[in-house]
């Protein structure tokens, strides 16, 4: 395979890096201590293998077309002058697998039914933190609890081996939110986002999947570098989709 000179280092290692594990056969991978591996593999392995968004050969596909399509050359060299780390070219092609894998999770529903759903959650989470804040049986419940104590007793011990779990337990219950807040939290994330109009307004629609991939894609952008590059997304999203030609007004008519 040819790549791109131009095309960022840290994603073409990548790329050789995902084609060898997908020669070995998957349970070889990471062996019988995974932690070690990785740490004996330096940055690349976790960058690539243990938090791959896609599917591993579809995962490896995709970086293998960013990384030799020519087209790529307008995508890249425009952010060349931004990006301030290799880090950062990972996470634009971490970005790339979740505008593909998003949509597939999504339950692709018109806006009134995703509106009408969360507004669901935020009422069901303030019913519920309500109900259990008045229930005796309930008085006492605390999320600290549901921690076993073989696993407290991993994560507290001293310099001389022993452990406490007590002491343990009650320093974890300090920190962990309650779980009435907890409820008011989603209650409140929840009616903000059903005030939120969704990624994609028509989700049946021939492109929906395009559409969404753009979407999230010039979010990114827009968010790290302040600016949403709407000629690197739709160069970006021409080569992952090779559907038919996007151009940079296409996209900026889609975010606008």
């Amino acid at each position: 395979m040819k790549y791109a000179e131009w095309a960022p280092r840290i994603l073409v290692e990548g790329h050789k890096a995902q084609i060898n594990d997908l020669r070995r056969p998957p349970h070889t991978i990471l062996g019988d201590d995974p932690v070690e591996y990785v740490l004996s593999q330096g940055e690349l392995k976790p960058a690539f293998y243990l938090w791959s968004i896609l599917p591993g050969g579809e995962s490896t596909a995709l970086l293998g077309r960013l990384t030799t399509d020519l087209r790529m050359k307008d995508a890249w060299n425009p952010l060349a002058s931004r990006v301030k780390g290799e880090a950062e070219y990972v996470q634009f092609f971490r970005t790339c697998e979740r505008g593909i894998s998003g949509w597939r999770n999504n339950p692709k529903q018109r806006p009134a039914e995703q509106k009408a759903d969360l507004q669901k959650i935020a009422d069901g989470a303030v019913e519920l933190r309500d109900r259990l804040e008045v229930s005796p049986q309930f008085s006492q419940y605390a999320m600290h609890e549901l921690i076993e104590d073989r696993e407290i007793t991993h994560s507290q011990e001293f310099s001389d081996g022993t452990s406490n779990v007590l002491n343990g337990r009650l320093a974890i219950s300090s920190v962990l939110p309650s779980i009435s807040g907890i409820l008011t939290d989603v209650s409140r994330r929840a009616a903000e986002y059903a005030g939120e109009e969704p990624i994609v307004n028509k989700p049946h629609s021939a492109n929906a999947d395009l559409h969404y991939f753009i979407r999230v894609l010039s979010n990114y952008l827009n968010q790290k570098y302040g600016q949403p590059l709407h000629e690197v997304v739709a160069v970006t999203a021409d080569v992952v989709f090779d559907r038919k030609e996007i151009d940079s007004d296409y996209v900026r008519m889609l975010v606008s």
